[in-house]
């Protein structure tokens, strides 16, 4: 802390003790007990009480603050460890019971802000690889503070006075009353915390996991039929990416344990109603396979079949793919190209991110592909960003034909220039020459020339 920028560093004392004790807490339940040293008494009943005032407010949802260093989050991601076994015995010490902290956690759970609810759920990760505990089981109090975080998803009627449509406060069963509502009256940022963690909870073996897992299919739905009633009715449901984003994190997890590609298809089949959504949950699965060596190997896994089986979308009318905005968005990222969608407001990147892309398993599939991509500029670099993965000797046998395809169609060249493309074939050339394929090379910078590729100029004959 006192090596940070001062710039970020956090404006009120409590802020900075709320992080240290998080950081203790942290390494106490992965079994580093020594980290609380002799103050596992204040660090408990700090975590503890802060979490037990969000009972006193009447609405702590603040909606306008991101700021992750602020006490509030650190407790929030700190208050589901005292949950364990690990941390019984500090819990004793201080005074406090299994109660306390399933009281604490349902505070923030229903009245903190989103993005408070956020670290709350990231937090209960260290619950489900736990052995049961207590009575109830840990696991139950964990998956009722998911439940509670959505309690506010219902959009009311709208109200004449306040001239604005009120959340309600959904009481009785969560998930039933989300399936009863038409998409417009939900409100998908709230969604945003049960789904992260349903995710895990249904990811790793417990005694809640059926029910987590059907909870998450249930959750999963309703976002995805928002979202595509939203957007019909012109809001813009995600445009940052965030909520997809999560849901990606979840379908990735869950396809880690099971390796079953169905719900992650069914998702793409319903958000490629919108262009901006598809590409959206595209960049999403690409950089959740970023965050971890599990999530990684999930991307590999359901990227094959997540392309070939996209590509049947350009046969929808209208196609995702030819839509005026978002079209070619949409057909570059079933390319993935992961590290640029590592750097938004909720990806948890620990370390350095992972590019986890193995370009030979899509090989087979690029040719399938052409036709989805032709004539976009942004495909022309999805490309290159593969063939950059492969031999020498593809991107110059496959990758010249390829791109040639994308940049030229009957004779007319659609893209004379991309961003990636005047570097990668002067990156290329001695290997077309070595290989016996200069000429296709060369009729390919020609024509790019002819079209006012100024760049290649040098190169044309």
């Amino acid at each position: 802390m006192l090596e940070t920028d001062a710039d970020l560093v956090p404006t009120r004392p409590v802020d900075v003790v709320a992080h240290v004790v998080r950081a203790a807490v942290d390494r106490a339940v992965a079994g580093d007990m020594e980290a609380l040293g002799n103050e596992a008494h204040f660090a408990t009943e700090l975590a503890i009480g802060i979490a037990l005032t969000f009972q006193d407010v009447e609405d702590e949802r603040d909606e306008g603050q991101y700021f992750d260093l602020g006490a509030d989050r650190a407790v929030a991601q700190a208050v589901p460890a005292f949950l364990t076994p690990a941390l019984t015995a500090a819990l004793q010490v201080a005074g406090g019971s299994p109660e306390d902290v399933a009281q604490a956690g349902l505070a923030i759970a229903g009245k903190a802000s989103l993005e408070t609810r956020l670290y709350l759920a990231r937090g209960c990760d260290v619950v489900w690889t736990a052995p049961c505990h207590s009575d109830p089981c840990m696991h139950q109090t964990a998956l009722n503070w998911l439940l509670e975080t959505a309690r506010g998803a219902e959009i009311g009627p709208w109200d004449q006075e306040g001239q604005r449509r009120p959340s309600v406060q959904i009481a009785g069963d969560v998930a039933e009353r989300l399936q009863e509502l038409s998409g417009d009256c939900i409100d998908i940022a709230v969604l945003d915390a049960a789904i992260r963690e349903l995710g895990a909870a249904a990811s790793t073996n417990h005694c809640q996991t059926d029910d987590a897992a059907t909870l998450l299919a249930v959750f999963l739905n309703v976002e995805r039929r928002a979202m595509v009633a939203q957007e019909k009715e012109g809001w813009t449901a995600d445009h940052r990416g965030a909520h997809t984003l999560v849901a990606a994190r979840a379908l990735l997890e869950v396809f880690a344990k099971y390796g079953d590609a169905r719900p992650v298809l069914e998702h793409l089949d319903a958000l490629r109603a919108d262009a901006g959504l598809i590409s959206n949950l595209l960049h999403g699965l690409a950089a959740a396979g970023s965050e971890n060596e599990r999530l990684a190997k999930a991307a590999r896994g359901i990227w094959p079949p997540l392309l070939s089986h996209a590509i049947g979308y350009l046969s929808d009318d209208p196609s995702p793919y030819r839509d005026h905005h978002w079209g070619d968005w949409a057909a570059a990222a079933l390319l993935p190209d992961p590290l640029p969608w590592t750097q938004g407001m909720y990806n948890e990147i620990v370390g350095e991110p992972i590019d986890w892309v193995r370009a030979e398993d899509l090989v087979e599939s690029v040719n399938a592909w052409l036709p989805v991509a032709r004539g976009e500029g942004k495909s022309v670099d999805a490309l290159i960003g593969i063939l950059r993965k492969l031999p020498e000797d593809v991107k110059a046998t496959r990758g010249v034909p390829w791109v040639s395809d994308l940049c030229i169609q009957g004779g007319r060249v659609t893209v004379k220039q991309s961003w990636f493309s005047n570097s990668w074939l002067k990156e290329i050339r001695a290997t077309a020459e070595e290989l016996g394929k200069l000429d296709e090379w060369q009729m390919l910078v020609d024509s790019l020339v002819v079209a006012g590729n100024e760049g290649l100029a040098p190169y044309s004959r």
